[in-house]
């Protein structure tokens, strides 16, 4: 498994992910003040459609969870500066973060490459505890 692609797919993800996550909680939070209405009380049908709703949500909800805390937990054990690369690169990334970064970081644009692929390697260390890319 090459996971420098994973960790990369899993950033570009991310913000996507953590939105959809916040979504899925409001609309669970929506259904279940829907089951306790009085419109909803006395049709056992509909009850049941929103139970499994809420379950089905529920579990959209936690299959999400090891990918948003793997990266929440891996960009947290990064310096700021591989944290704001990495969001460059692929969290909200730019045509030209790579000239952005350079200027930024007073550096030529290979050495961001070079800072780049060293934050890439950590953060496959400490999502997947490997830093064979």
């Amino acid at each position: 498994m090459n996971y420098r692609v994973v960790v990369i797919e899993d950033l570009r993800r991310y913000q996507d992910l953590c939105a959809g996550a916040e979504r899925l909680r409001e609309r669970i939070a929506e259904l279940k003040e829907q089951s306790t209405s009085r419109e909803i009380a006395g049709d056992e049908n509909a009850l049941i459609r929103n139970i499994v709703e809420r379950d089905r949500l529920a579990w959209n909800l936690r299959s999400t969870l090891p990918v948003r805390r793997g990266v929440k937990k891996g960009l947290e054990g990064l310096s700021a500066e591989e944290q704001r690369i990495l969001e460059e690169f692929y969290i909200t990334p730019s045509d030209r973060a790579a000239e952005e970064l350079a200027h930024e970081l007073a550096c030529p644009v290979h050495e961001v490459y070079r800072r780049r692929d060293r934050a890439l390697r950590r953060m496959t260390l400490r999502m997947y505890g490997i830093d064979e890319l």
